[in-house]
């Protein structure tokens, strides 16, 4: 019986999406926005669309076992693992080819485009590595190349798709059966240094995950789980899930620092610094982690107009300060980008409400709400703000005067 699908599937897809040369972004560990991961693409194909391309075809007829070609793991990691901070052992097959080698196998013979590619991987797969494979081609065909892609197999599509949507699939093929020493927060660096590799990637996101001790293991398999829910697309996977993705790049650990402690920290965070970030949001408690959680989704919700994420922002900030309503809207206009995310992750905003008095903050949401609202030439610093605030928000002025 042949598996004869028509697809553009990304082989290299990790457990927080792919990318190809312009494929935009994929899930990022990074407060401030998005960033990608992932490989080149592959397509397979058959009867089910003519003309989308014919690879890779994998025949469960081939699936003898045979001596293994594994490669074997000198010092618990093997050549083409991820540098120091991301290297585990390879999955290695005792009797036969793994499912990463044969993900690995097609990821090589379609480098580059070529079509058809990928024939023969699956040839003297292991027990279990062929079904293991086939399980992750099914689910992109079914949800992505005839579901969310459909019409539009393209890089752009279905690399975050298949990441997203097929993560729980993917893991499987990755997994040794076996548990590491580390913690989940190592897989996003990990996956980042595999992408610097000119070969050997899949391999080596395969590493990435065989490194992880039990519970790190279970926190990825979380956040796969969760993202197959998703619409598909790397923000809307993120705002979904950005309980399992933090809960993984804190490795689970809660402390003591309240929501806006939490914010200060991660804003010394650069983007890319994982570790840092997880560092950060594993000293708040649990009820900090729940508010900065809620800012950040809100954002991620509403990357416009965030009139409707203040509320959230003055819930994390706590303000207890002795700042004055209008001294709260004159420190948030200095804020870099007013409300947005990229201001400093928001803890600028967040700053400027912590310092306010209770009833200060509360005027100031009230009236920066209307303005944001009804006044959008506020938000540009143009000329007929003023008059604009005196026409729709004159109460909420005064009131802000007032305190």
């Amino acid at each position: 019986m042949n598996l004869n699908i028509t697809i553009a599937l990304c082989v290299t897809a990790t457990l927080f999406g792919c990318t190809g040369s312009d494929s935009g972004a994929s899930p990022s560990l990074d407060v401030g926005g998005v960033g990608s991961y992932g490989g080149d693409a592959v397509t397979t194909s058959g009867d089910a669309s003519a003309g989308d391309g014919l690879s890779p075809r994998l025949t469960d007829a081939d699936t003898a076992v045979a001596a293994s070609d594994s490669v074997v793991a000198k010092d618990g990691a093997p050549a083409d693992a991820a540098p120091a901070d991301g290297a585990a052992a390879d999955v290695v097959t005792p009797a036969g080819k793994s499912c990463v080698q044969i993900g690995q196998c097609a990821q090589d013979d379609c480098a580059g485009g070529k079509q058809p590619c990928g024939l023969g991987c699956e040839k003297d797969a292991a027990p279990g590595a062929f079904e293991k494979a086939k399980a992750v081609f099914d689910c992109a065909a079914a949800k992505c190349a005839l579901g969310m892609c459909l019409g539009n197999t393209t890089l752009q599509c279905m690399e975050p798709c298949g990441g997203l949507l097929c993560g729980p699939q993917i893991l499987a093929c990755y997994d040794d059966g076996g548990f590491g020493t580390k913690g989940c927060s190592v897989i996003p660096g990990c996956y980042d240094a595999c992408e610097a590799k000119p070969t050997n990637r899949y391999t080596c996101h395969a590493s990435c995950y065989n490194q992880l001790d039990a519970a790190g293991k279970q926190r990825a398999k979380a956040w796969s789980e969760c993202t197959k829910a998703s619409p598909g697309t790397p923000v809307a996977a993120l705002a979904l899930c950005t309980e399992q993705w933090a809960t993984c790049v804190a490795d689970g650990k809660t402390g003591q620092q309240p929501c806006h402690e939490v914010a200060k920290c991660i804003a010394k965070c650069a983007d890319k610094d994982y570790l840092c970030i997880g560092g950060c949001y594993g000293t708040g408690t649990p009820a900090a982690q729940t508010s900065y959680l809620a800012v950040w989704k809100c954002a991620l919700n509403n990357p416009t107009n965030l009139a409707g994420c203040l509320n959230a922002f003055e819930a994390c900030a706590a303000p207890g300060g002795v700042g004055k309503c209008s001294g709260l809207v004159a420190c948030i206009d200095t804020c870099k980008k007013g409300l947005g995310v990229a201001d400093d992750k928001g803890y600028c905003t967040i700053q400027c409400l912590h310092d306010s008095t209770p009833a200060g903050s509360a005027a100031g949401v009230t009236l920066l709400q209307c303005a944001l609202n009804k006044c959008p030439a506020c938000a540009t610093g143009a000329a007929t703000c003023t008059s604009c605030l005196q026409a729709n928000c004159g109460a909420a002025v005064m009131a802000c005067l007032a305190l």
